[in-house]
Parts: structure tokens; sequence; C-alpha cells
């Protein structure tokens, strides 16, 4: 039986859970040129928002609820995450 996954080509969502969960990325789906997929687990540990409060550490969130995060500007990014936009960049140009 295959895991369960799920799929985003927004590379700059994607560079965010590489950073925040490295362990969750499954694979990349090369078959279509111009849009490859990267597959992800849903086992993020933790990640941060920013809230009216300040910086909020948000424990084991859905990969739905970080998408919600990440489209409303609220995802606060990790200092790797100009490195892993680069890996992501790499990986879509080989």
């Amino acid at each position: 039986m295959e895991e369960q996954t799920r799929c985003f080509s927004d590379m700059y969502l994607v560079a965010a859970l590489l950073s925040y969960s490295p362990h969750s990325f499954a694979r990349v789906d090369k078959s279509d040129p111009k849009r490859q997929k990267f597959h992800f687990r849903d086992t993020v540990l933790d990640v941060y928002i920013l809230s009216p409060e300040g910086p909020k550490k948000m424990n084991k969130p859905t990969l739905d609820e970080i998408c919600v995060w990440y489209r409303a500007g609220i995802l606060m990014y990790k200092p790797d995450y100009p490195a892993k936009v680069r890996d992501v960049k790499s990986e879509v140009h080989v």
C-alpha cells in the first residue's frame, strides 16, 4: 500500500515545508517538465506563525493548515529558508 502524500508545485511553499520539516518530503514528480510536483507526508512537527500577540508555535499542524497560513502571509520562515529556495530551484532545473 502506497503512503498518503500531498503534492505542491509552489516552490516557495515547498521551500518553507523543507525548512520546517525535511523528513516529511517524500519525492518529486518530474513527469511534466513544466510543472514539477513535490510530494510531502503530513508529518510536520511544528511551525511558527505571526499572531497579533507575536510569534506563536503551532504543534503538529496539518499540511492544509500550513497552506492556509502561507497564503495568509502569516507563516514565519526559518533562517535556512533562502538556502531551501535555492535547493528547490536546483531540483527544478536539473
